[in-house]
This record gives C-alpha cells, sequence and structure tokens, in this order.
C-alpha cells in the first residue's frame, strides 16, 4: 500500500482518483477517509519525539480503529 510505504503523492493522487471518478459514492467517501488517515501517517511518519508519534499513533488507532484504514496503525 502507497501510504504504509510512505509515497504520500501517489497515495493521496491514488484517493483523488477514486473520488474524481466516484462521486458521491460510498467508495468515494471510504477515499475521503483515507485522506485523513494518509493525514496522519504522514504526522506519525515524521513526528518529532517518540512521546508525539506515540500520542499520534494511539489517536490514530482510536480514530480509524473501526474502518479499513485500521490497519495502517497497527503495528
Amino acid at each position: 500500500m502507497l501510504i504504509r510505504a510512505g509515497d504520500f503523492d501517489s497515495a493521496r493522487s491514488a484517493l483523488a482518483q477514486v473520488k474524481d471518478r466516484l462521486p458521491d459514492s460510498s467508495v468515494a467517501r471510504e477515499a475521503g477517509k483515507g485522506g485523513v488517515a494518509l493525514y496522519n501517517a504522514k504526522r506519525i511518519r515524521f513526528a518529532s519525539s517518540g512521546a508525539e508519534r506515540s500520542r499520534y499513533l494511539d489517536r490514530a488507532r482510536r480514530d480509524f480503529g473501526n474502518s479499513m484504514w485500521a490497519p495502517l496503525f497497527n503495528s
């Protein structure tokens, strides 16, 4: 997966394509949530300290725990 690999620009582009091609669909809504997951993954990756990384990771696990994006935050 592009996000897990750290290819944030390609992941953002892929999610945007999904939203453009399938507007007003459940898939487009999931792509929108994926954009938020991408933002969180990037914050975690570039956190300035271990404590900050842990805080962001805990928040992402809570926010995405029941979604298709949960595996991104389970290490």
